[in-house]
């Protein structure tokens, strides 16, 4: 009875690690973006020297130039 019992524990023990396993190696599954957003980034809060922008494609590839600030002017597209 101990022996039957014992076997059940290692098995289940053996399934978990091979479903865990299989679900950390799994590739997740990202989403493309609804809409494409092309963002410029500003020295100041008067916004008037550009410093960088950032671009995020209907691809999901995003590319950015120069420097992230906290004063920025986004402008969103819809993707088709």
């Amino acid at each position: 009875m101990v022996r039957t019992i014992q076997k059940r524990v290692h098995a289940g023990l053996v399934t978990a690690a091979v479903v865990t396993t299989c679900t950390v190696l799994a590739p997740s599954a990202n989403a493309l973006p609804a809409n494409e957003v092309f963002t410029t980034y500003y020295s100041d809060p008067s916004m008037t020297k550009a410093v960088g922008t950032s671009h995020l494609f209907c691809s999901g590839r995003f590319t950015r130039t120069g420097r992230i600030t906290a004063y920025s002017e986004s402008f969103d597209t819809p993707c088709n």
